[in-house]
């Protein structure tokens, strides 16, 4: 998780200037409910799945080294 400066939350640390990682504010809602929230989860099955092509912020990243199955 990264927050920035604005508050906005993004599923991941690694550069992303369009903010397609984003997945909430915390200046509105709790880090608990966006971590735990319905955005974040399908991208998580879609990590599991081996479709990250299906989440914009990592169907362009380069880092392929986190695994994609259990």
């Amino acid at each position: 998780m990264a927050i920035d400066r604005f508050g906005k939350v993004s599923i991941c640390v690694r550069f992303d200037p369009k903010r397609l990682g984003v997945i909430g504010d915390a200046a509105i809602d709790p880090l608990v409910d966006i971590w735990n929230g319905p955005k974040r989860k399908e991208w998580v099955e879609y990590h599991i799945q081996g479709r990250r092509d299906k989440v914009p912020l990592c169907s362009y990243c380069d880092f392929w080294g986190v695994p994609t199955g259990i």
